[in-house]
């Protein structure tokens, strides 16, 4: 339940204030008024149509997911929508999703917030696809991440990624020079879940899979490569830890060796920068063929 004093909103009838902190149509109205799902001034009105003074104390009794809420310093913009897609660029320090229910604080919550107040999605409707996230990146990494509006489009997407037929690539700041300035490593996993760390062998041991990095410096300075890096494959902290196994951490990133001595850094200096469409097998979304999207972010040292 919700309550609200009329103040700016005097004026209007009752059905427009409900459609202004809800998303709702004329058969969810006649819906409330049958169960009483609201009142004014502690009465249950007859007619929705009710002009609103001010002062007038509004109760809607709903579930707290019903209403549109105001998204307050939004972690992420969009890049691109339409009605199967959209695509955002996350800022850093943000969740991705979390594992705790109480915990709203994370994209997936905010971008079904934003979806909600747009009217495009609607919790209460129990058999609709909530809206789904794609790829994850990491907390402190930012720039693009993909959003499903509907199964269809999760399960192509997903399928496209694990065939490696939507090309993902990162920019980031690796401390030292490259001796070879771009090269494809080919190496061997593991991941400590204990100690939430990626363990990278040239040999192959039991439990390990077969990684795959590409990378390429586009610039030099100091002791500091720009880098833009394509996932051949696609495990938790791959980036972060493969190229820190080669002695070339992401600056910043504490957790991989890439200390900042003037400790200006506190988080890895990464972009999920690029992502291209490069599939024949794109279904519904053929539309997306050989479209790219690109992050509005840049590593802070390299920005133009």
């Amino acid at each position: 339940m919700k309550s609200y004093i009329i103040n700016q909103e005097k004026g209007i009838t009752l059905e427009k204030f409900i459609s202004l902190k809800i998303n709702v149509n004329k058969t969810f109205l006649l819906l409330m008024k049958r169960k009483k799902l609201v009142k004014v001034n502690n009465k249950h009105p007859n007619d929705y149509k009710i002009i609103l003074n001010e002062n007038d104390v509004i109760n809607i009794y709903l579930s707290d997911e019903m209403f549109k809420e105001e998204i307050i310093n939004i972690p992420f913009s969009v890049i691109y929508e339409d009605n199967n897609l959209l695509v955002v660029d996350k800022k850093k320090g943000v969740l991705v999703h979390s594992a705790s229910k109480d915990n709203h604080n994370n994209l997936l919550d905010q971008v079904i917030k934003y979806l909600i107040n747009k009217g495009e999605y609607i919790p209460s409707r129990e058999k609709e696809f909530k809206p789904a996230l794609i790829n994850r990146i990491d907390t402190n990494t930012v720039g693009l991440v993909l959003f499903a509006k509907n199964k269809e489009t999760l399960n192509v997407i997903k399928d496209l990624m694990e065939k490696n037929e939507i090309k993902k690539e990162y920019l980031g700041i690796f401390l030292n020079k490259f001796i070879k300035k771009e090269d494809v490593l080919k190496d061997y996993y593991s991941f400590d879940e204990k100690n939430n760390k990626a363990i990278i062998s040239h040999n192959k041991m039991d439990g390990f899979k077969e990684i795959i990095t590409k990378y390429k410096v586009l610039e030099e300075k100091k002791n500091l490569s720009l880098v833009l890096v394509e996932l051949l494959t696609g495990r938790t902290h791959q980036i972060r830890a493969h190229l820190s196994f080669y002695n070339h951490p992401i600056l910043g990133d504490k957790k991989y060796g890439g200390i900042d001595k003037k400790n200006e850094y506190n988080s890895q200096e990464l972009v999920s920068f690029r992502l291209s469409f490069l599939s024949d097998n794109l279904k519904h979304l053929n539309y997306l063929k050989n479209k790219t999207f690109i992050s509005n972010f840049m590593p802070k040292l390299f920005e133009k």
